[in-house]
């Protein structure tokens, strides 16, 4: 049995959107996932990360993960798993060593209350079917108008994931960047202006789930 995995990237005010898939083996990613105290327990200590549910709080944990040591993450974990997916390999793997490797400097994004509530907002339209899987919101609000009604100025970024109930894998997924041109969701999540994330990972009709990362430099 195979799962569909569809990706879709927004950043402001670098304007880009773009969507990928990738379909690969129903099947666990086996690795051991040990948690590292230095970077879960200065996020334990932030109210907006403690609001979010388990899933969620490991989404904002692996993406910090990736974004404090990227060499680190990258031979841990993405080696790992497409040696036990290999259709994830291609021209956008190949890619992502290069990148992974110029992303120096990167700080540990704090969760944030009002981000967390605009991507509530947002998954919940998708799921309903209130708005197609899009930054667009119901009534056509664009993703600029979005970010700007909840009181984010200057740079913002957004990534919506579709798939498995699986951080880690949504994570290493929208960093991989298969099909997808310009590799956005992969500059969103090393952005080296962001300091700030929102998160919501929420369960479809269609039995999929849907993962929506706001990010700002607020």
């Amino acid at each position: 049995m195979k799962h569909i995995f569809v990706l879709f990237f927004a950043i402001v005010p670098f304007i880009g959107k773009a969507q990928g898939s990738i379909t690969m083996l129903d099947k666990p990613f086996n690795i051991s996932l040990a948690k590292d105290s230095a970077v879960l327990n200065p996020l334990k200590r932030t109210p907006a990360f403690n609001g979010l549910s388990t899933l969620e709080q490991d989404v904002v944990y692996w993406v910090n993960v990736a974004r404090l040591n990227p060499t680190k993450f990258y031979s841990d974990y993405i080696v790992p798993f497409v040696q036990q997916f290999p259709e994830a390999k291609g021209k956008a793997f190949n890619s992502l060593e290069k990148d992974i490797s110029a992303a120096k400097g990167l700080r540990a994004l704090e969760p944030m209350g009002m981000l967390n509530n605009v991507a509530v907002g947002h998954a919940k339209e998708i799921v309903t079917g209130k708005t197609g899987f899009t930054h667009a919101a119901a009534g056509g609000k664009s993703f600029e108008q979005r970010m700007r009604e909840a009181g984010i100025s200057g740079c913002a970024g957004e990534n919506l994931y579709e798939g498995k109930e699986d951080a880690l894998v949504a994570v290493i997924l929208l960093l991989i960047d298969k099909d997808v041109s310009g590799y956005g969701h992969r500059k969103v999540m090393l952005h080296p202006m962001f300091n700030t994330v929102g998160v919501s990972f929420l369960p479809s009709r269609t039995g999929s789930f849907i993962l929506v990362q706001d990010f700002s430099c607020k």
